[in-house]
């Protein structure tokens, strides 16, 4: 059974994350995506949090630790930032142990993260650099490392204040077809492997049909509107939900 998320605990963690960001990995978790949560790019720990109180197995956060644009934070305040995520995390997920690898993600390879977790990991977060060439790389990482049948969670692809981000995502897409997108929306891109992008793309539906929240209800008059239209969404070749 999925875990609760406290709401209230949420909003004492700063950072950026939408609260209906985080209903979709409540959803996600709903079903059996293997143990192992892997975030590139933790900031303080809001997302990280809130997969490792929704998901099994081992959790692990990357981050470079920089105080600004490649100007990498003192021992000692590194320190600082490891027990601020930990303090975060355990808001919402107490007791969960957490490995915090300090590493610029550019830098990484498989190899480097695969130890952490024996059987990959089921729920992946992309959040780190967000020019194009840091984009494709992560996406890249994060494809080796992905379970089968995993989710990848990636930041701001259609955010206008940092295109770099979608150039890389679209760089990415038409140059690997291991992954394809089965939503878009509050600020995510959901991927999954392309042998199970059939199956999440009905499970979200499945979740605009049921789902009761505002969001759903949003959503449902958008796709009512493009089963009109005859029309349906895509990114890249592949259908997706388009949660407004």
């Amino acid at each position: 059974m999925v875990n609760e998320i406290d709401w209230a605990a949420l909003d004492q963690i700063e950072g950026w994350m939408l609260p209906d960001a985080a209903d979709l990995m409540k959803r996600i978790a709903s079903h059996d995506v293997g143990p192992g949560v892997l975030e590139l790019g933790v900031f303080k720990g809001k997302l990280l949090a809130v997969a490792a109180a929704l998901f099994a197995g081992p959790v692990v956060g990357v981050d470079a630790m920089w105080n600004g644009l490649n100007n990498p934070l003192e021992s000692a305040d590194i320190e600082d930032v490891k027990k601020l995520i930990r303090n975060n995390v355990a808001k919402l997920a107490p007791g969960v142990n957490i490995e915090i690898v300090v590493s610029d993600t550019t830098l990484l390879t498989p190899n480097d993260i695969s130890p952490l977790s024996a059987n990959g990991f089921g729920f992946i977060s992309v959040d780190a650099g967000h020019d194009p060439d840091p984009v494709v790389h992560d996406l890249g990482l994060a494809t080796e490392l992905l379970a089968p049948g995993g989710v990848i969670f990636l930041d701001d692809g259609f955010n206008s204040a940092c295109p770099g981000v979608g150039e890389g995502m679209f760089r990415f897409l038409s140059e690997d077809r291991r992954l394809k997108a089965f939503a878009t929306g509050y600020n995510k891109t959901l991927f999954t492997d392309s042998e199970s992008h059939s199956l999440w793309l009905s499970r979200a539906y499945e979740w605009v049909r049921s789902g009761e929240e505002p969001m759903f209800e949003r959503t449902r008059a958008q796709i009512s509107a493009n089963i009109a239209a005859r029309w349906a969404p895509t990114l890249c070749g592949s259908e997706i939900v388009p949660f407004v």
